[in-house]
């Protein structure tokens, strides 16, 4: 059998078709699939990337409010502590212990370890009324300079005040030897103290003026020898008066550089205004006088701040212990019985920055006591409140509510 030889036309033919490329119609399908494949990726790409930025804002609000309610928690149980759940309008009315009469316990100022003023900054909250949220006021008295009380060496003149530097409590406060500076920032002044003596008596005094190099305050009005004794051995806290309040940022205010970039308009498009749970120190005195530089941030972004109280309501010596939900918490009870507050069950809702336009608006809840799961910011232009429910896009919501024990106020509760 005899082979053909491929004559040279032949070779040359299969020699193009092999090295031939893609048709027209084959490079326009491989372009297609490969667009559609390209923008599949891109797509879920894309909505993986929105949805992580969406978990970890809602992650960064969790963690927020877990730690702002520590704080909370923190300030609350230590209300009252190194002072008086109530002092009374009165020399007559109020905790003085073994006190001769004139002995008046404050300079024409009433303690009170806690006061609650419900719904006091509710309007500083965007939309309050659509979303039933509100923000209450709460003022705390007690020591939140430092962690413990300490003795008094010696009362001169009825206005200086010389304390035990040799006593542990002391040296774990201001450090040994006395660091002077520590035991200023501690014995303001502006602040008052709170002196029990060891016959039970009880005074409160302003803080005049400090010494922290040797140790000394100077308080006004003088404690006289017939009230209080020379004063050696009696137990001495500063005091002081922290308020929880709602404030929005604005220019000039304490907050105003927690305002994100742009103009008002452009912020409130983004749901971006916010409101802010702060912590600041007031004056006794003058009441609504906030102490320089004091100010600080407990939680951005706040949604709601609701306190409610537990009271006991009973007769000497059975208690009777009632825990208002609804109305006020409790509020006016409160103001007119101090020393009659047990527990504090307060309840703290921070909300996301911006809105989720893939998280539509839940609606006004039926009560304050009900779940806040998502927070309208703002009300889309020409949308009324009714017709934004499952629509408007929201901002996600994250809750803490805690009982909290009011430990001071409760061991030395008064009827």
């Amino acid at each position: 059998m005899t082979r053909r030889t491929m004559s040279r036309g032949e070779r040359r033919l299969r020699s193009r078709r092999s090295v031939a490329g893609f048709t027209l119609l084959e490079m326009l399908v491989a372009l297609l699939a490969g667009a559609m494949t390209i923008a599949t990726v891109y797509s879920l790409g894309a909505g993986s990337t929105r949805a992580f930025q969406e978990q970890n804002r809602i992650n960064q609000t969790q963690a927020a409010v877990r730690s702002a309610m520590e704080q909370v928690r923190r300030d609350f149980s230590r209300a009252g502590f190194g002072a008086t759940p109530d002092s009374g309008a009165s020399a007559s009315t109020g905790d003085r212990g073994a006190n001769p009469a004139g002995c008046s316990v404050s300079q024409s100022f009433r303690l009170r370890a806690l006061e609650v003023n419900n719904g006091a900054y509710t309007s500083t909250l965007a939309l309050n009324g659509q979303n039933a949220v509100q923000a209450d006021g709460v003022i705390l008295t007690g020591n939140y300079a430092t962690g413990d009380h300490y003795l008094v060496s010696d009362i001169s003149a009825g206005t200086t005040i010389t304390l035990q530097q040799t006593r542990q409590s002391f040296r774990r406060s201001f450090g040994s030897p006395l660091v002077a500076q520590r035991f200023a920032d501690a014995f303001r002044v502006g602040r008052w103290v709170y002196l029990v003596a060891e016959t039970g008596r009880r005074i409160a005094r302003q803080i005049s003026s400090v010494n922290g190099a040797t140790g000394t305050i100077t308080v006004t009005p003088s404690i006289s020898v017939g009230c209080f004794g020379y004063g050696r051995g009696a137990r001495i806290s500063p005091i002081s008066r922290v308020e929880y309040f709602a404030v929005a940022p604005a220019a000039g205010n304490g907050f105003a550089w927690l305002l994100p970039n742009g103009t008002a308009a452009e912020r409130t498009a983004r749901g971006m205004n916010q409101t802010v749970l702060g912590r600041r120190e007031l004056q006794f005195v003058n009441a609504n006088t906030v102490v320089a530089n004091s100010e600080r941030v407990v939680l951005e972004y706040l949604a709601h701040f609701d306190v409610a109280l537990t009271l006991d309501t009973g007769v000497t010596p059975t208690p009777v212990l009632v825990e208002t939900l609804t109305g006020d918490g409790g509020a006016s009870a409160l103001a007119l019985a101090p020393a009659r507050a047990r527990a504090a069950r307060v309840t703290l809702s921070g909300r996301s920055a911006g809105v989720d336009a893939n998280f539509p608006w839940t609606g006004t809840r039926v009560s304050q006591r009900a779940s806040l799961n998502s927070y309208l910011p703002r009300l889309p232009s020409g949308m009324s409140a009714a017709q934004a429910v499952g629509v408007a896009p929201a901002a996600h919501v994250r809750t803490a509510e805690e009982l909290i024990l009011l430990e001071n106020i409760a061991n030395r509760g008064l009827r």
